[in-house]
């Protein structure tokens, strides 16, 4: 993985923090159950998001797969073809 996704990740996961902390930052810390309210915030704001890019990430990686075995079968055919094709002619010389 690329130094460059790293960083992205990093700031997608530290953003809602750095967001919270400016606006919040006089307010006290509060106890457990303050925190356990921001916890439940950030959970429910960075999960569809990640859902949202593991689909998407899925979804991509499924069609370069598709693509790629389709080129293969391709390929495969049209050697196969040749082969038979020229060897058959071969074969007649002899």
């Amino acid at each position: 993985m690329k130094i460059r996704h790293i960083i992205y990740i990093a700031i997608i996961l530290l953003l809602p923090i750095l967001i919270y902390a400016y606006f919040f930052r006089d307010l006290s810390l509060g106890g457990p159950s303050e925190w356990g309210k921001f916890g439940d915030f950030y959970s429910g704001v960075l999960n569809p998001i990640i859902t949202a890019i593991t689909t998407l990430l899925l979804i991509y990686i499924t069609s370069i797969i598709a693509r790629r075995d389709e080129t293969r079968q391709q390929k495969k055919f049209f050697f196969e073809y040749r082969l038979n094709h020229y060897g058959l002619k071969i074969h007649r010389l002899f």
